[in-house]
């Protein structure tokens, strides 16, 4: 049981960075924030709304 919770934990980290590795490349080919969120929702499945805060959270942070 221990075993698949840790195996679940690095699957949810390695999703993580690997969206944070597409927004960074992303924001580097200049591409506007509205089609950062189109690709968050089709590559990851996420929300429009999950989208957009996540790609604001990561202009905050990167300013």
């Amino acid at each position: 049981m221990k075993f698949e919770l840790d195996l679940m934990d690095a699957r949810r980290e390695g999703r993580e960075e690997s969206k944070q590795k597409l927004v960074k490349f992303l924001t580097s080919q200049k591409t506007a924030p509205s089609e950062i969120v189109a690709a968050l929702v089709n590559v990851y499945q996420m929300s429009e709304k999950a989208a957009q805060e996540y790609v604001a959270e990561y202009m905050k942070i990167r300013k």
